[in-house]
């Protein structure tokens, strides 16, 4: 049985009107004058322009509370446990996800994952100080939050495109969060700073957690603007584990596995090691601004370049790309070498976003296509899952047993993990296109 929803397909509430306006210009704009490719539906350009305000949410407001735990006593502990408990939660939380919205309601992952960010700040508001004594609790609403929505997001995306158009979608989608997030954590750190004083030193985080708050709220609300079919369905969840565990998808596991060592750790730690080199949020929306305008750069380039015959190329960049900058972290941890850092980085976050999720949903074709969507993707999550708590654990175990210099070697270590990534999956892709050749031939 279908869900009910607020507003039909197409439509949307009048408190989201100005900002379709806005990026239906956009979109015309940049196919027009740029040389932006793809012909995208209504659904899958609001899809688009949704996911760039989340994650301009998530960057005005996480990157600042990561710090915000840190600060409290400058000790990695805080914010590491913060992070593992989400990472442990995510996996578990993908599967219910999917199960959920086999019964009947395909959007309600999503939706409820949007609660949940609201849900996370709103306590951080209530706790105040305290909220460093509740990393365990906050990480639990986070990682609610991140496995609910992701897996209703990606279900989503499927729903609103197709394997011609997704890699337009992607590069959109790219362009519009590098556009929205350029300013976000500049503008986060100049609230921090405005409303600081000697008395309520932590005031301008709560002014910038009550905004986050407030725009996943909006988020939530315009989410009833989609309206995808939901039919009652098996999850196949033990099934879809079973054709990844299959030798020819075996590799991809190891892959997403890689992925996970390195995106744990820089899921969080380039703000936190500015803000200790600086300890100045400034500094922190500075850097943010460059790596920001980078990514926007990249993403106006890859909406033209971005094919299905490019994947290998932008992955193997972004992965030797990852590595020069990783290895001016173990030389130094100063303001210069971060600045330098942050310039790679954000070059290669950019190639490996569109390339590697362009791969992913042609994996999760090859495990069953759009008929095991949502088992697929709650299966990844389990070596990815696992990649990410190592990641952390061995950061952790590192910089306390050897201090600065195993916090330096852990970061070469697991930011060099896309290489392995890259390895594995352009080995994957020609044994596959091999296979089917083969098969053709026979």
């Amino acid at each position: 049985m279908a869900e009910k929803n607020h507003a039909g397909p197409g439509e949307t509430g009048p408190h989201a009107e100005a900002l379709n306006t806005f990026f239906h210009h956009l979109y015309e704009f940049l196919r027009k004058y740029l040389g932006v490719r793809g012909e995208l539906s209504q659904d899958a350009r609001r899809l688009a322009w949704m996911a760039a305000v989340y994650e301009f949410t998530t960057a005005f407001s996480n990157v600042f509370l990561n710090v915000f735990l840190f600060k409290g006593g400058g000790e990695w502990g805080t914010v590491v446990r913060y992070n593992l408990v989400s990472f442990c939660l995510i996996p578990p939380v993908f599967a219910l996800g999917g199960w959920v919205a086999r019964r009947g309601r395909r959007l309600f992952p999503y939706r409820v994952g949007l609660a949940f960010s609201t849900i996370l700040f709103l306590a951080v508001l209530l706790l105040k100080g305290g909220a460093r004594d509740q990393v365990s609790l906050l990480g639990l609403l986070n990682g609610l939050a991140i496995g609910f929505y992701f897996l209703g997001q990606h279900e989503l995306t499927f729903g609103v495109t197709t394997p011609a158009t997704r890699d337009s979608f992607f590069s959109l989608n790219q362009v519009y969060a590098s556009s929205l997030r350029i300013l976000s954590p500049f503008l986060a750190s100049r609230l921090i700073y405005w409303f600081r004083t000697p008395e309520t030193p932590d005031r301008g985080y709560g002014v910038i957690f009550a905004v986050a708050l407030a725009l996943y709220f909006a988020l939530f609300i315009e989410s009833f603007s989609f309206d995808q079919p939901s039919i009652r369905q098996p999850f196949r969840y033990v099934e879809a584990l079973r054709a990844h565990w299959q030798p020819r998808l075996r590799p991809v596991m190891a892959a997403y596995y890689a992925w996970g060592l390195r995106n744990g750790l820089f899921w969080f730690i380039v703000s936190v090691l500015v803000y200790r080199a600086s300890d100045k949020e400034l500094t922190v929306g500075s850097y943010d601004i460059l790596t920001q305008a980078i990514r926007l750069a990249m993403s106006l380039l890859l909406a033209r370049w971005a094919t299905s015959a490019n994947r290998g190329k932008g992955l193997g960049w972004s992965a030797w790309i990852d590595v020069a900058g990783v290895t001016l972290l173990a030389w130094r941890l100063d303001v210069h070498t971060l600045l330098a850092f942050t310039a790679l980085y954000a070059t290669a976050l950019a190639l490996f976003q569109v390339t590697f999720t362009a791969y992913s949903f042609d994996i999760m074709d090859a495990a069953g296509g759009p008929t095991r969507t949502l088992e697929n993707l709650a299966v990844r999550e389990i070596p990815l899952g696992l990649g990410r708590v190592t990641g952390l654990l061995v950061f952790l175990v590192a910089q306390n047993r050897f201090g600065e210099g195993g916090l330096k070697a852990a970061l070469w270590a697991l930011g060099s993990a896309h290489v392995l990534v890259w390895w594995i999956l352009t080995r994957w892709t020609s044994a596959s296109v091999k296979a089917q050749v083969f098969s053709k031939s026979s």
